[in-house]
């Protein structure tokens, strides 16, 4: 029998990426693509990472 695919849930919050590159989540600050500065991103936390999210781009 085949197990069933896991679920693959996570939070989304939106952020705005600091002029420096930086986007803070729990009192850490997390570097991102420099791409992302000063834009608005979506920010989603999975249980073992979070993923930075941008007008269809991504960045870890």
């Amino acid at each position: 029998m085949q197990l069933p695919v896991a679920f693959d849930g996570f939070i989304e919050l939106s952020k705005r990426v600091s002029p420096t590159c930086l986007i803070s989540f729990e009192r850490n600050r997390y570097s991102v693509p420099a791409s992302f500065a000063n834009r608005p991103v979506s920010l989603r936390i999975y249980p073992d990472r979070l993923v930075v999210a941008a007008e269809g781009n991504t960045g870890a």
